[in-house]
């Protein structure tokens, strides 16, 4: 009997949890009868209300809304500003696009052109989105140019002749292209440059001078030879 009870409870426990997610949904005819049937503000400004009608169409939403205006306002309500503003998806993309901008974040531009693009937005009508896309490829540029740089520090320094004015050449590529100088590749660069611009140096100062043949005295000749 005992079993019996705690199956039966067990089973309206799953039947209740099955039926809540039922009771929340809310559909067009549940909130037109809340206008026409609402007593108070609260039963009509609940958050099951405010996404349904957030996320209504566009012919949709502005009718909803001003009917639950109307009506909170008959019963003596108010409707917190900005209750169920659909968000503006393109405004959103504009502002997201100039943030990404002047961040000079490439993830965030990529990201930022990406929506706009799906929004349908035009460059040629869109500054924020023209602007992106402009430093965009100045972006991707840099970096290309900085991988190239790197390349050649690379093949400079793992060369087996070791050159210094191609190592030299290779440095200031890379700092034109704005390489940090914490990569390895170019403090190697540099470490190597000035070894093998030392080495001339200190093998002239190693080389012992070659003497100078000493000078011949002259040979004295005896006053009587030269009376002979």
């Amino acid at each position: 009997m005992m079993f019996r009870s705690l199956s039966f409870a067990l089973m309206l426990a799953l039947a209740a949890a099955w039926r809540a997610p039922m009771r929340m949904s809310v559909q067009r005819a549940d909130v037109v009868k809340l206008i026409n049937t609402a007593t108070s503000a609260d039963q009509l400004l609940t958050s099951e209300v405010e996404t349904f009608v957030k996320e209504a169409g566009k012919s949709m939403h502005p009718k909803l809304k001003k009917r639950i205006t109307r009506k909170v306002a008959e019963i003596g309500g108010t409707v917190p500003e900005g209750w169920a503003k659909q968000p503006n998806l393109k405004l959103e993309a504009r502002v997201a696009l100039k943030a990404a901008t002047e961040a000079s974040d490439l993830v965030a531009i990529d990201a930022a052109i990406a929506t706009a693009e799906g929004l349908k937005l035009d460059a040629e009508k869109v500054s924020e989105l023209a602007a992106a896309q402009e430093l965009k490829g100045q972006l991707e540029e840099a970096i290309a140019a900085k991988e190239a740089a790197v390349t050649a520090l690379k093949e400079a320094i793992e060369a087996e002749e070791k050159d210094v004015d191609a190592i030299s050449a290779a440095i200031e590529g890379a700092e034109a292209a704005g390489v940090d100088a914490e990569t390895a590749e170019l403090k190697t660069a540099i470490t190597l440059k000035a070894e093998l611009s030392v080495e001339p140096e200190a093998e002239a100062e190693a080389e012992p001078a070659a003497e100078e043949p000493a000078a011949e005295e002259p040979v004295a000749i005896a006053d009587d030879a030269v009376a002979a």
